[in-house]
Order: structure tokens, then sequence, then C-alpha cells
């Protein structure tokens, strides 16, 4: 080695432990209210950890991280807790994640800490680089008002509206949020709570961060979680055809080697081509229901169409339904899109454009040129079409909005691969077409100490829902060092294509309810989100919920309580039902739920010591099966704690 490279390697060094000693003087822990409804059982603490906006900038100029804490449920919990890392870059996380309490986090703070916080620019952290100025081009996009060949002017002048606007009202540096800054702030918020050694659990975008804090503080992190995996040498830009191509083959082979799905849905690749041929020449009209917005009309273009599929293969319950999807769609029929279209608006505008831009163009766009974006969308021309919509039109597209938001200049070490011996657990989905398998295992091989694991059926980070890979989880966050017994990935289902023969039916499965004053049964995997408030929660467009408690009403009182909550309409009663020696008075509705029109079912009754109120809300479609399967179940079991 060089005396110049050891100088370097020297400064390098002195330049960390400086930064290290910033970190520990300046960042603190703010506590504020848990801006979510709190999970029964939960412990949560909330608050905003301040750290330096640029780490290696002006110490003065701050940024607040809103972080909540679920304090493990042992009386002698573990040092090193779990920061989960969201992905994005630029998704929210701290709101939502309340929803997977049961299901996921629950089971992992079985003996530590979790801590889960809102990225640099995201969801309640301060500033937010939320870029409301692009709402105006996505909705032509999806309009059919923009086209690939159209786009690029308007995405450029938005960007840079929105940059302008975040740095002269917010006083915002367009260049400090960055993998390495958020690295750095993870550093911090270890540091401000007092672990010197934390877990690392990340989900997409998240791997990626988790990989950066490892090469930057690699004394920091006892072990990493990584589900949905992004290398550092992966580029977005130029891998995007071909990954979604990759996807598009992997359905097309599981199909063709299911029997029923082959004979249901045969020749399921030209379908796919022929459809979007026709699109291209007559584009299909569909209206959506979006939470919060309301009526929203899509014309489904070629690249709308295949938006939503792709974005079906992130989701196990809507990759089943993709053969079916494009026979439906190919036969004029756009309505089974809608989970998938939803889904995908809703998560477009849950993300904050200005650090999604501020990530991917320092580490991604610049990392390549015009001219192999360009080339990447050639070789694949179909899949290439969707691709060149994202950069905005071309390669060259690209770097101009990068440029119009004043993205950092490209770094060489955000591409290196990321080598280390800590012990890594690493999942992927067999048919997520965000993150591919593939890249798993080229992440693996630069991890010594790593075990991959496919899981079958699955997409992208779905270990979110619980089960088998959170008991692997589990066992090897107590023991990482210990070889990870995987058998229970064997046990878990193949898919089944919908309407591709008959799947078996499902029953459903209770668990014991005793909460919100009441005693009964509610649906075995439904997530508590507020005392007596359970969501089916199969998607982010479902609406489906349950509500099982205890008051003081009379009969009228509560029903005009739960008229008034879900904006219900000509509520009438149906009927009346015997059950733990009480008569149920029976109501259905028309109503709401986030500006989505529902069903409702309704049962009250005057107990002896209280009234108890048992609502199903559900999408119309669903509400006599649930009506059965659900709600009449648990109206039999209900009774007063109190009783």
């Amino acid at each position: 080695m060089s005396l110049k490279h050891v100088v370097s390697l020297s400064l390098f060094a002195l330049a960390l432990s400086l930064s290290s000693a910033v970190l520990a003087q300046e960042a603190r822990f703010e506590p504020a209210d848990c801006r979510f409804p709190i999970p029964p059982g939960a412990d949560v603490t909330c608050g905003f950890v301040v750290v330096p906006e640029d780490h290696q900038g002006n110490p003065q100029d701050t940024i607040k991280l809103y972080t909540a804490i679920y304090r493990s449920r042992s009386a002698n919990p573990k040092p090193d807790p779990i920061i989960f890392l969201q992905g994005g870059p630029g998704g929210a996380i701290v709101a939502g994640f309340a929803a997977s309490y049961a299901r996921f986090i629950e089971p992992l703070t079985a003996e530590r800490d979790m801590i889960v916080f809102d990225q640099r620019g995201t969801g309640f952290s301060e500033p937010a680089l939320s870029c409301p100025e692009y709402n105006p081009v996505n909705d032509a996009v999806y309009s059919g008002q923009l086209s690939a060949d159209e786009i690029a002017e308007p995405t450029i002048e938005a960007v840079r509206a929105c940059s302008e606007r975040l740095q002269n009202e917010e006083g915002v540096n367009p260049q400090a949020y960055t993998s390495a800054q958020n690295a750095a702030d993870v550093a911090a918020l270890a540091s401000v709570l007092g672990y010197e050694k934390v877990n690392l659990y990340g989900g997409s975008y998240g791997t990626r961060l988790a990989q950066t804090v490892m090469r930057d503080y690699p004394e920091l992190v006892r072990s990493v979680v990584l589900d949905g995996v992004i290398a550092l040498e992966n580029n977005i830009f130029t891998e995007q055809a071909s990954k979604s191509q990759d996807a598009l083959d992997r359905l097309f082979a599981a199909c063709a080697a299911d029997s029923a799905c082959a004979a249901a849905y045969p020749d399921l690749e030209q379908v796919f081509v022929q459809t979007v041929e026709a699109l291209d020449e007559q584009p299909l009209s569909l209206t959506l229901i979006i939470p919060n917005k309301g009526q929203v009309d899509v014309t489904v273009t070629p690249e709308v169409f295949m938006g939503a599929l792709f974005f079906s293969f992130q989701s196990s319950d809507l990759v089943a339904k993709a053969p079916q999807v494009i026979y439906e769609v190919s036969q004029g029929d756009p309505s089974s899109l809608r989970d998938a279209l939803t889904v995908t608006l809703l998560i477009g505008e849950g993300i904050n454009l200005g650090k999604f831009l501020a990530v991917n163009c320092h580490e991604e766009a610049y990392a390549t040129t015009a001219e192999a974006m360009d080339a990447s969308l050639e070789a694949y021309p179909l899949t290439g079409r969707l691709a060149r919509l994202s950069l905005g039109g071309s390669g060259q597209a690209m770097l101009d909005t990068c440029a119009a938001w004043g993205a950092k200049p490209f770094d060489p070490r955000e591409v290196e691969p990321v080598r280390s011996d800590v012990p890594a657990l690493i999942f992927s989905g067999e048919f997520d077409s965000a993150t591919p398998p593939i890249w798993a295992e080229q992440v693996a091989k630069n991890l010594s100490n790593s075990t991959s694991i496919i899981l079958p059926a699955k997409g992208h980070v779905e270990t979110l829902g619980g089960g088998c890979p959170i008991a692997i989880a589990s066992a090897f966050l107590d023991d990482p060092q210990a070889p990870v017994d995987t058998s229970c990935v064997e046990d878990m289902p193949n898919i089944v294509f919908t309407g591709a023969g008959e799947a078996p039916a499902q029953e459903v499965v209770f668990r014991e309810l005793n909460e919100a004053g009441v005693k009964g049964v509610v649906p075995e995997g439904w997530t508590a989100i507020a005392e007596g408030v359970y969501a089916r929660g199969q998607s982010m467009s479902d609406v489906t919920l349950l509500i099982t408690q205890a008051a003081d009403f009379a009969i009228s009182d509560a029903v005009q309580l739960v008229s008034e909550q879900f904006s219900l309409e000509q509520v009438e009663q149906v009927g009346e039902r015997e059950a733990n020696g009480v008569i149920w008075t029976l109501f259905q509705a028309d109503g709401e739920v986030a500006s989505v029109p529902i069903k409702a079912d309704l049962a009250i009754v005057e107990a002896p010591k209280a009234t108890l109120i048992a609502v199903l809300v559900s999408l119309a479609e669903e509400r006599d099966a649930l009506r059965e399967t659900v709600f009449l179940p648990v109206v039999d079991a209900l009774r007063s704690v109190a009783d």
C-alpha cells in the first residue's frame, strides 16, 4: 500500500471519528405524541430524533426524524434493538406500521425493542420532501392526457418548482437526503437512544440503506434481515425493463406448468402481447374510488395496464389473479385492475418525490448515462415502454429531472458492493418484480455469513405478513450465529391461480377476544387497528372492518353514533337474532369509509350491564359472504365482560 493510500485512509478514519463526535454532541430526542392508533397490548414511545441536515456540514442546521419505539414485552429485554428501515426511497412508515403489530412487531419484540422512524424527508419527519407540483402530471398520465412522448417537459418543470419552493420556503438542502446521510441518521438514532449495537431489518430500499449502514458503521451492526433486496451495484434505471420482463417470464412459466392454469388461460404470453397491442389501438376506461380522494377516471393504456400488472407481482393476493386479469382485460373488461391500480395510486401519492429523486439521482441516475438507459429500453421493447415512462420519457429526460431537483453529484462509493461477515438473513418473494430473487443471490455472494430464502408464491416484502418468515427471523435474531432452520418454508403453499380450477374452500378461523368491554371471537389474522376495531387488511384498498364494543348507550343512540362514524344512509332494521340469552336487533345500511362506498351490517343489544355493538363494513360484492362467515358468528359469540 502506498503512502498516499495510508494518508487517505487515515484522513477518512479521522473524518468518521469527527462525524461520530458531532452526532453524539448534536443529536437529541424530543418526546412527542404518537400520531397513530396504538395497537392493543403495545407499549410505544414516540418523539423526534433531532439530527444535522448534513452530518458533515453545519450542525446547527437540523432536521427532525419522527420515531416510534415499540418496547419489548420482556422484563429483561436484550440490549440490541431491531431498527426497521422502510422502502421507497421516499415512503413513510411510522403511521402505517402499527397495522402490522400482531403479525410482525409483537412476535419480534418478545426479547428486544423495535424502532421505526420516518427517514429524512418522509412522513411525519420534518421537513417532508413532498412535491404536490407533480400531482397534475401524474393525474394526466393516468387520465390518458400525457404519453411518454409528452411527459418530459412538465415533469422537469414540476420538479424544479418543487425544489425551489422547498429551498426558498423551508431552507432545504436538496443534496442532503442521500443513503449515506440516512445511514448517519441510523447511527445518531442508536446513540441518542442509548444502544451500542442494533439489528437492522430492511425492506426494499431499506435493504440498500441497511447495506450502507453496514459499510459506514460496521461496528454498530449485530445482524441484518433483508427482505426484497437491492444491491448497491444494481441500477434501477438500466435494469427496470429487464427485471419486468423476467417477472413476466416467471408468471408465464408458472401458469404453463400448472395444468389448471394452462387449461383456463392457454397461450398466456401471446394473449398478453395481443392485449398490449389492442390497448394501443383502443384504450379502455375505468373509474376508481380512491380513499380520501374520491372518484378517479383512469384511461387504461398499455403502460397503465402493465404498471398495474407489475404491481400485482408484489402481492401474493394479487399475483394469483394475474392470468385472470390478463384474460379479462383482453376481453375488454378492465375492472379486475381496480385493486392494483388503487394501491398503485395510493402508494404513488404517499411517496415524497423529492426524497426519491435526492437518493436515486445521486446513486442511480448519475451512476449511468442517458445512452445506457435508452439502450436498456430498446433491449426490451415491450417492458421498456413502461420503464421509459418512469424515466420521464428518456434517459436524458431523467438526467434533466435530476438536475432540476439539484441532486448531489455521483459518488463512486455508492455503487461498490458491500462485503461483510455480519450475520445476514435474506428473504425474496418468488414473484417479486420490484426486487427479483436474482438480486438477493447477488448480495448474498458478498455477505459471507448469510442465509438466503426464496418464499414460494410471495411478492415484495411480504414477511410483514408474519407466519413462517417471522418465526425464522425471530430465531435468527435470538442467535444470529446458529444454523437457520428453514423447514417451515417447505410447508408454505404454492400459488393457486384464481379461476384455474376450484381452490379449496377456506374456513374462517376465529381467535378468542377479550377487549373493549366484550368477550367473544374475531377472525384469525385480522389486525387490531384500535381498541375493538379490526381490519382484514388484505390490501391497502381493503376497507373491510369489524367493530365489537360495549358502551352505555340506548339502541337508538348507538345507531346514530355508528351512522355518523361511517356516514351511513338509510339505516334499516332488518330483523332480530337470539344468541347467548339476548335478542339482538339487526340493521343494514349503505355508507362510506375514506370516500369508498361500503355496505354495513349492525347488531345492537341492550344487555343487562351494557349495550353491545357489532358492526361489519365491506364492499357491496362481499357483503353477503362476509355476513354469513364472519358477522353472524361474531354476533353469536359476543357478550359483555361485565355479565
